[in-house]
């Protein structure tokens, strides 16, 4: 699952905006991925979530949220809260843990991969941690 789960995610995507996150799940969709991922998700608190949020739940069978490393950041518990109108969510202590739950979900439930998205700033922070996951 490690590399599915880290192939999966190079097509994650920043979502400034809901536009963004249509074409993210357009992407998804047409590489045969709806509904069947498990998402790390961090957004900043300037964004309008609530309509991403909507459009990205039928994409996700779970999601763990996580607080990127930003002061403009929403914590992981606020867009957990938030998430929780669309989707299954639950916040995780860091991005690392995020990660781990993540790829072990859809271990377990036999799910297409994992898809962390959101901001830039997750994207930085989770890279390293992916490649690290690819190796294993």
């Amino acid at each position: 699952m490690a590399v599915k789960a880290i192939q999966l995610i190079q097509i994650g995507t920043a979502m400034g905006s809901e536009e963004k996150a249509r074409e993210t799940i357009r992407l998804m969709k047409e590489a045969g991925y709806d509904g069947n991922l498990v998402a790390v998700l961090g957004l900043l608190k300037d964004k309008d979530h609530s309509k991403m949020l909507e459009n990205l739940a039928p994409c996700f069978e779970k999601v763990f949220t996580v607080t990127p490393d930003s002061p403009r950041a929403m914590t992981a518990e606020e867009l957990e809260e938030e998430a929780k109108y669309h989707m299954d969510a639950e916040a995780a202590p860091s991005v690392a843990k995020a990660i781990r739950l993540a790829v072990d979900y859809a271990d377990e439930n036999n799910l297409a991969g994992v898809v962390v998205c959101g901001s830039l700033y997750l994207a930085a922070q989770a890279r390293p941690l992916l490649l690290k996951e690819a190796e294993k």
